[in-house]
């Protein structure tokens, strides 16, 4: 494991992901298995935040292109949310 502190967790992979992580270690290309997990989890990681990011960047265009926006009251507002409650319950 590399010098960061951490906790040990035992997984079963299948053979073939097994297989990958061997070769990526014996090529010389990454140091151990954990090391490979480790940069596989990061590029994870990386990839789920691009994801979140392009829907909140869809979100503002898709405000942004609904037109100017409208003043409203935060308690009118706040109880119809809750009368729209009740009528579903």
């Amino acid at each position: 494991m590399n010098a960061k502190a951490g906790k040990e967790l035992t997984i079963t992979l299948p053979e073939a992901v097994a297989d990958d992580i061997s070769s990526a270690v014996a090529s010389g290309d990454y140091s151990s298995p954990e090391v490979v997990v480790e940069a596989a989890l990061e590029m994870w990681s990386e990839r789920r935040r691009s994801q979140f990011l392009d829907r909140l960047r869809t979100a503002y265009e898709e405000g942004v292109a609904s037109g100017p926006g409208r003043k409203v009251d935060p308690h009118e507002f706040l109880a119809s949310l809750k009368a729209k409650r009740q009528r579903d319950a």
